[in-house]
């Protein structure tokens, strides 16, 4: 399962490794379920198992973080403030498979064809404290015909509401703004896919694709071991919400783990 940022931030945050300095490398394993949309926009669900990693590797050159997202190298660190580079992978989406877990997708969309996986890459910054940690995230695809080569600024905020030495709760809105190719490539519908389809022609343009806010809250069970649960609310918006595909322009997901931390 390919996790969000903002659980990725949350496990660092949640376990203090993003507020605090360290030398040694930290990280975790984790396992789970999740309920997911079958594709963005989708009124069904499907239930998906869900491993969980990080991995943090301070260096003199900068932490390198390794997870569900892909790679990050933040080199620029000080009183709180972070700024980097990362290199993540979008999977694609299918029309062809109802329930193939290894790709988010449904029949439902038989006739648009398949949107390959494409490497993506981009700029991150942000400010970390346990009570308020913003971030700003742009990234690029570059996929080819069938891929996603647009473009995609999130901004956010995890901000920790309970901090007990047991029990960690944070909340993080965020807000996705994609330019016009993103927005093709997952929501639009050309006059080939139209025909193919039944769907309307549709040219969505540039602007905010969706706000999101997640509530996580965690745990510890032990000095290594703690419980993890996540609750996502998804609102689509502009072209986004407009287009065809859109069954549903509201979501709710949610996702539980056991972690064990090193």
């Amino acid at each position: 399962m390919h996790i969000s940022y903002s659980l990725a931030l949350v496990l660092l945050l949640s376990s203090g490794a993003a507020a605090t300095a360290h030398a040694e490398i930290t990280g975790t394993l984790g396992v789970g379920a999740a309920v997911v949309r079958d594709y963005e926009g989708s009124k069904d669900s499907r239930v998906m198992g869900a491993p969980l990693f990080t991995l943090k590797m301070p260096t003199a050159a900068g932490d390198f973080i390794l997870d569900g997202q892909g790679v990050s190298w933040i080199p620029i660190q000080g009183g709180g403030f972070n700024a980097g580079v990362f290199a993540t992978y979008s999977p694609g989406r299918r029309d062809d498979q109802e329930r193939d877990y290894r790709y988010l997708g449904s029949t439902y969309l038989r006739g648009m064809g398949r949107i390959k996986g494409s490497p993506e890459a981009g700029l991150l910054m942000g400010w970390n404290s346990p009570e308020f940690s913003p971030y700003i995230r742009v990234q690029h695809g570059f996929g080819g015909t069938d891929g996603n080569r647009g473009n995609q600024a999130t901004i956010g905020a995890a901000i920790g509401i309970v901090r007990t030495p047991r029990l960690t709760v944070l909340v993080t809105p965020s807000l996705v703004w994609t330019d016009s190719k993103y927005l093709q490539t997952f929501f639009g519908v050309t006059a080939v896919q139209s025909a193919r389809s039944g769907f309307k022609a549709y040219q969505p343009q540039a602007g905010f694709k969706s706000g999101q806010v997640d509530v996580t809250a965690t745990v510890k069970l032990s000095e290594h071991w703690s419980v993890m649960g996540m609750v996502s609310a998804k609102q689509l918006m502009g072209d986004a919400k407009k287009s065809p595909l859109v069954q549903s322009s509201s979501s709710l997901e949610y996702m539980s783990f056991l972690i064990w931390r090193f």
